[in-house]
């Protein structure tokens, strides 16, 4: 499959139903440019700090960051990710939960 692309950049978009490590992970193998929305129980950890969990990170709506470089389960052979952070708030209420983006090293 990935044949009938080739010559082209691909970008896999996914919602939190494809927030699969072991996809980002295969994507990443492949060469393959990605953000895959991740569930509020998704685990990460910067650098050498203990893991946690993106909704114990108590972000408020309208807040954004992106964080380059964690590791994205508990699991060791994964890859390191970045992970842009959105609460996006519309017409006076939270439009749903706080949501964390695997997103691939590529530029």
């Amino acid at each position: 499959m990935l044949q009938i692309f080739k010559g082209y950049r691909i970008l896999v978009l996914g919602d939190r139903e494809f927030h699969s490590i072991k996809l980002a992970n295969w994507l990443h193998s492949k060469g393959i440019d990605f953000v895959l929305r991740q569930k509020q129980g998704t685990y990460i950890r910067q650098g050498n700090q203990s893991y946690q969990r993106l909704q114990s990170l108590g972000l408020n709506p309208g807040i954004s960051f992106f964080l380059m470089g964690i590791q994205a389960t508990k699991q060791k052979g994964f890859a390191q990710f970045n992970l842009p952070f959105s609460l996006i708030v519309q017409q006076r209420r939270i439009f749903d939960k706080p949501f964390g983006c695997l997103r691939c090293n590529a530029a």
